[in-house]
């Protein structure tokens, strides 16, 4: 509406606009879009889908705990672990030169472990024997296949022992000790092979200690006294922590056939894989998160609790190799039964044309662990409890 206004003898036109307001905005510009450039979002669920999905239990072919992240002795129903030590007895100059001219003996050796690990019943019986290594052994090389070729001797050198809360200590031969010595200054003598730890037939626990090798503090130690020749008010005390060391897992008892099973230490891994030939093509993936659901009835889990997977993508599933990206994984993070987590990386691949050959899932504390975690498998007759994917994305 245009109004005008005399001034002087001026006239000034006024011009007065009106706007309108909706109350539904996106009414306004709603049209100038056309229909093929709107995005949608899509959400593809497994479960609601009804697709197509394989899972199953596999042990790998080769499986070596390597120094792992603890050392675990100790034996429940379905299996029995052994640790493989080996000492470096560095002395200082001194007192190596008192050794060698007899002015210096042996006295006592003793062993503290503080364990940081453990699985079973705190208060069920636990005890072991200690037995001297009579040829090499490599840690990246022992394993539960070459542990039976391992040379050991028949006696236990080990004595006092004593369990106080979280620490172990228990002494060895001196004797043997005083041999491991002399092999530092004759090659001839009986070389130094270290120990292997072995639980005896009653016990029911298990219980490990921190990798000395990547652990700040030392949670092996072996304390020598030395006792001067001829005695003093005084000895020498010697501390060193294990040069080398790993544990090798002997299963005795299968899983049942009708779960899938993660286990450590004795490795059994799961393949999963999912028909996604559904799924609609050139999305782009917003999330996508992988579910498993465990079986605490017949799960056993030690504390700190086995409490990740890892999960990576395979190149082959049939012949278990990896994609050119495999140094990248996802982890299921566990929350009461259910472990879950991001795998939208490996759908983007996947809905992008890389071949889906499935993926590996892992206990993430495999070699560091005993724990044997049950799952509900892709043909649990409960659609609730078997391994779920959850796609989300947008397409043209």
């Amino acid at each position: 509406m245009i109004k005008f206004f005399r001034l002087g003898f001026i006239i000034i036109p006024i011009i007065t606009l009106f706007i309108s307001c909706s109350d539904n905005p996106s009414s306004v510009g709603s049209g100038l879009i056309q229909d093929q450039d709107k995005i949608s979002f899509n959400l593809f669920d497994s479960k609601t889908e009804n697709i197509q999905q394989r899972s199953f239990t596999y042990i790998p072919e080769k499986f070596k705990i390597g120094n792992g992240g603890e050392f675990i002795v100790g034996k429940n129903d379905y299996s029995e672990s052994r640790i493989l030590l080996q000492f470096n007895l560095g002395m200082p100059d001194s007192t190596w030169t008192r050794f060698k001219n007899n002015t210096i003996a042996v006295k006592s050796a003793e062993v503290k472990i503080i364990t940081s690990y453990s699985l079973g019943d705190k208060n069920a019986p636990f005890d072991f024997t200690v037995n001297q290594i009579k040829n090499p052994w490599g840690m990246y090389t022992v394993d539960k296949d070459s542990l039976s070729k391992l040379m050991t001797s028949n006696v236990d050198i080990s004595s006092n022992h004593s369990f106080v809360a979280d620490t172990i200590t228990f002494n060895i031969d001196s004797k043997v000790v005083t041999e491991w010595l002399n092999s530092e200054l004759d090659t001839n003598n009986t070389r130094n092979y270290g120990i292997i730890i072995n639980p005896t037939s009653s016990t029911k626990l298990m219980r490990g200690f921190a990798n000395p090798f990547s652990s700040s503090t030392n949670y092996c130690t072996i304390t020598f006294e030395m006792e001067r020749i001829p005695k003093t008010t005084s000895n020498d005390f010697l501390s060193s922590i294990p040069s080398k060391g790993t544990f090798v897992v002997k299963e005795l008892k299968a899983p049942a056939t009708n779960n899938l099973y993660l286990q450590s230490g004795y490795s059994r891994r799961n393949f999963l894989w999912f028909d996604l030939s559904k799924l609609s093509k050139n999305i782009i993936v917003s999330k996508a998160t992988l579910e498993m659901t465990s079986d605490t009835t017949i799960s056993s889990d030690g504390s700190p609790s086995s409490n990740q997977v890892t999960v990576t993508m395979f190149a082959d599933s049939t012949t278990k190799k990896f994609t050119a990206d495999s140094l990248y994984s996802s982890a299921l993070m566990k929350s009461g039964s259910v472990y879950s987590g991001d795998v939208s990386w490996m759908i983007q691949k996947w809905a992008s044309g890389t071949d889906n050959q499935g993926v590996e899932l892992i206990l993430a504390d495999e070699t560091a662990s005993v724990s044997r975690i049950a799952f509900w498998g892709s043909n649990a007759s409960d659609l609730n409890k078997r391994p779920r994917l959850k796609i989300y994305y947008t397409k043209k």
